[in-house]
């Protein structure tokens, strides 16, 4: 299943993205999420016996989907001014100083040529991913295309924006785990109260 999904909802004038909404799976998809205390160590990803191991990374995972929020995503036109189709139907990220190969859906990078990077469609259990360099180029190029300012503009921008997308109790109105409908698992530091998902370290 998936583990998140991300979409544009507010343009500047110019069309920068400037608000999103990141929905993410109240379970990771029945794996459970490792909510890292230390998020700038990945330490226990190397260690077999940590509290990361059998769990998908909510910080790699909220990393990705930012990536989607601040345009790297089909159908934002700073992005999609530089997408080309290549050889065999590819599609490709094409800007004067690098080519990035892109995964069938036009919104990642292709998980082949570029394995491990934040910005493929997939990641696995127990794993960090940080931003490269290659993303943050992406981002950049993406974003000057579009220039500064203006009045803002709303719209529905990336996966969920033709579907929609039900989170049971996504706005934490219930905030009694025992309580019919509440919908979350709460682990270490997570809790529901006074209408917001809290996590604390």
């Amino acid at each position: 299943g998936e583990l998140a999904n991300a979409w544009v909802t507010q343009l500047d004038g110019d069309g920068v993205p400037i608000e999103a909404r990141i929905v993410i799976d109240w379970n990771a998809d029945g794996q459970g999420w490792f909510v890292d205390a230390t998020p700038l160590d990945a330490a226990e990803f190397d260690d077999a016996d940590s509290a990361a191991q059998g769990h998908y990374d909510l910080f790699s995972v909220l990393s990705h989907e930012v990536g989607h929020a601040l345009g790297m995503v089909a159908g934002n036109a700073g992005f999609d001014r530089y997408v080309q189709a290549g050889a065999y139907g590819t599609l490709q990220f094409v800007d004067g100083d690098f080519t990035a190969l892109l995964a069938a859906d036009g919104s990642h990078l292709d998980a082949t040529r570029y394995a491990g990077d934040l910005m493929t469609g997939s990641i696995g259990l127990s794993e960090r991913r940080l931003p490269s360099l290659l993303d943050a180029s992406i981002l950049a190029a993406t974003r000057r295309a579009l220039g500064d300012g203006g009045d803002a503009t709303s719209v529905s921008i990336g996966p969920v924006a033709a579907g929609g997308n039900t989170v049971i109790n996504g706005d934490f109105a219930l905030s009694d785990p025992a309580a019919a409908g509440f919908g979350w698992s709460l682990l270490g530091g997570a809790e529901a109260t006074g209408g917001q998902g809290v996590l604390t370290e």
